[in-house]
């Protein structure tokens, strides 16, 4: 009998913290002025807010359950409006973020954009609504 491991419990890869740390200096370059970042309860996304938190001390990390795999895009959506930041940086999941990007951007879950394992994807939304956000750039490891 085999040993099953739960995707919450599931850690980086090598690889995996060696594109979250790639990340990490490339978004520096950036110098980001985030409010908030929103991190899944899942140990994969707690290990690169980890990573980020290093690097970005005034950030102020929430752990959510609204960013796990499985969650409502829409219910994310309704939460991110009510959030009283300017600049929110999201730390999750497939198959939720590249639903959630599709829905901010093209307006439905329908569109099925593709987001890359440690790929920052900057939106920017004047209002929060489906189909109201504009891709302002994308990073990739």
């Amino acid at each position: 009998m085999g040993v099953v491991l739960r995707v919450e419990g599931r850690e980086l890869s090598r690889d995996g913290v060696m594109q979250s740390r790639a990340m990490v200096r490339k978004f520096r370059v950036y110098a980001p002025q985030v409010d908030m970042a929103l991190i899944s309860p899942y140990r994969s996304a707690k290990q690169t807010s980890e990573a980020l938190a290093l690097s970005f001390p005034s950030i102020h990390f929430e752990v959510s359950e609204l960013l796990a795999p499985d969650a409502d895009v829409y219910a994310v959506m309704d939460a991110v409006e009510n959030f009283d930041v300017q600049q929110l940086l999201m730390i999750g999941h497939k198959p939720l973020l590249p639903l959630l990007l599709s829905v901010m951007v093209d307006g439905t879950a329908d569109s099925s954009r593709s987001i890359g394992y440690s790929t920052l994807v900057c939106v920017e939304m004047d209002f929060i609504a489906p189909g109201c956000g504009e891709i302002k750039y994308t990073m990739e490891p």
